[in-house]
């Protein structure tokens, strides 16, 4: 049965002798879409237009022999199968094909055009067993590199959870470990502090962990956006922080008695958000220092922004967060923690994002970018 000119293979025969291009093409237009060329030169023209599951070639040419043809494709167009047109008594020719060329078959002149036909239909299926073959090793390598991929994320994340969590733990432990030792001193109250900050750190970390999980599902549901006063926000995340605060001796107030400014958004997100953003700057403030918040709203963002004195950090510790946050390449050694990813993710999933910058005074500005 007549197969559709756009289910057959696409074949290419090559001669100096018009008459020979002319009958091949008569004789196996009906099975193959066959082109034709009367040189080397010009089929290989051809090939790098169009992809061509077999050639046959004449090894008689001029410029060109049929063996100096597939040495070339044998090096361009490797997949391609290859066969040689000689006549019966060369048989040297045969061999240099076989091994400059690497062909796949040669016919005799003149030849039997049923037992061409034959040998055509072959090399095609082994043509399409070698490009599925290259599509299958293709797309394992893929899915290879995406599971390879997957892994570093996977291990660069547990070393962080890893990591995270051992300091914690410690704490604990040497603090119950004192305990045993001094209750009744009067070391007894730094050391309840020092359990207690170290467990809120712990659950910290454990929401982090969860809503960090939730917002890199893949078909995580929608975050619920309400309307969020950034100064209630603010009032309240100072207040939760007042123990840390007031144990730092640092003082937290909003620059200038600006008006509110409302975004849409999730509350309990927005306030893990700003409480590290917040911690991250009573890390980098002196005791008895200052941190001011500010609230600036445009017609293009709003803004929540967080000014530390930037005490404690290095230059390094500055390109690395300002890189971070800007999702430039960072440095190997630099890991950010996983409430700084948390927080980075919580501000994309709100359409925003976090600024870092330090200021002449070598002050820091943490900023919430929030879309309008």
């Amino acid at each position: 049965m007549e197969k559709p000119a756009e289910q057959r293979p696409n074949i290419l025969y090559v001669d100096d002798i018009e008459n020979n291009l002319i009958l091949f093409e008569v004789l196996f237009k009906d099975h193959f879409n066959v082109s034709i060329a009367d040189s080397g030169k010009k089929a290989l023209e051809l090939m790098r237009e169009k992809e061509f599951a077999v050639l046959i070639s004449d090894q008689s040419m001029p410029e060109m022999s049929g063996t100096e043809l597939m040495e070339i494709v044998k090096t361009e167009f490797p997949d391609m199968m290859r066969f040689i047109l000689t006549a019966y008594t060369d048989y040297k020719t045969v061999v240099d094909s076989i091994n400059k060329g690497e062909i796949y078959g040669f016919f005799n002149k003149p030849f039997d055009s049923e037992a061409v036909k034959m040998s055509l239909n072959k090399a095609i299926e082994v043509y399409n067993l070698r490009i599925s073959n290259k599509k299958m090793i293709k797309e394992l390598a893929r899915v290879n590199s995406e599971l390879l991929d997957l892994d570093k994320s996977k291990t660069r994340y547990l070393n962080i959870i890893t990591n995270e969590i051992r300091s914690p733990i410690n704490k604990i432990m040497s603090a119950v470990h004192m305990l045993k030792d001094r209750i009744g001193s009067n070391d007894l109250s730094e050391l309840l502090f020092y359990l207690d900050t170290s467990v809120s750190r712990l659950e910290s970390f454990s929401f982090a962990a969860n809503q960090l999980a939730r917002l890199n599902e893949e078909n995580n549901a929608p975050i619920e956006l309400k309307d969020v006063s950034l100064r209630e926000l603010t009032e309240l995340c100072v207040l939760e922080n007042k123990n840390l605060l007031d144990k730092f001796l640092i003082n937290v107030d909003f620059k200038e008695q600006n008006q509110d400014v409302v975004v849409k958004g999730e509350n309990d997100l927005l306030m893990a958000c700003l409480t590290t953003l917040l911690m991250n700057s009573l890390k980098h403030t002196e005791k008895n220092g200052n941190i001011l918040l500010h609230f600036e709203e445009s017609s293009e963002f709003k803004c929540l922004e967080i000014i530390d004195d930037g005490s404690f950090y290095s230059s390094h510790q500055i390109d690395n967060m300002m890189n971070f946050f800007s999702g430039d390449q960072k440095s190997d050694d630099f890991t950010p923690g996983i409430e700084l990813i948390l927080a980075k993710q919580i501000m994309i999933s709100h359409g925003g994002r976090i600024i870092i910058a330090q200021n002449e005074d070598k002050k820091v500005s943490t900023q919430m970018m929030f879309p309008c």
